[in-house]
């Protein structure tokens, strides 16, 4: 989620835009090391972008099921 937050470059931005784009993403994650990034994903959550990316990955996120 950072990457996609622009936690990091715009290159990995681009990247994982893409990876959603060819239907790669199954899950989001993050893993945070400082508060900067939750703050970073706190304010993502609020924006266009995050609302497009959302949009392109519903009905396709499996974080919330469960597989045995």
């Amino acid at each position: 989620m950072l990457s996609l937050a622009g936690g990091y470059t715009k290159k990995e931005k681009r990247t994982a835009e893409k990876l959603i784009e060819k239907g790669y993403v199954d899950f989001l994650g993050t893993d945070l090391h400082n508060f900067r990034h939750a703050d970073v994903i706190d304010a993502y959550l609020t924006t266009k972008d995050a609302r497009r990316h959302f949009d392109a990955l519903e009905n396709r996120l499996l974080n919330d099921k469960v597989f045995l």
